[in-house]
């Protein structure tokens, strides 16, 4: 997964959060997800509802934060990794291994 892409992609989207409505503007279009501002963003005419429903939950907002999240877990999982590996040539060293 390219979170980098994600992120620009996210960042340039639409400012959120956006919301999901049934709606008829003036010219008959019927929209489904809107930005929050109220203005329409993504159009339901060709019945693409689960699509609208997606699109309105994963806002840039949202991404952003699932990118953030997934970017701390990231390093928290690197963290863990060097203390298993210290701890692992500690006790090598101990028994007079070399660990690397």
């Amino acid at each position: 997964m390219d979170l980098e892409r994600l992120e620009k992609i996210a960042n340039d989207a639409t400012e959120g959060p956006w919301s999901y409505a049934f709606r008829t503007t003036g010219d008959g279009t019927q929209w489904a997800v809107f930005d929050k501002d109220d203005v329409a963003i993504a159009s339901n005419n060709d019945g693409m509802v689960e699509d609208a429903r997606h699109f309105s939950n994963f806002d840039p907002p949202t991404v952003l934060a699932l990118i953030d999240r997934v970017k701390n877990l990231e390093i928290e999982l690197r963290k863990a990794q060097v203390k298993v590996l210290l701890e692992v040539e500690s006790v090598l060293e101990k028994d007079g291994h070399e660990y690397f």
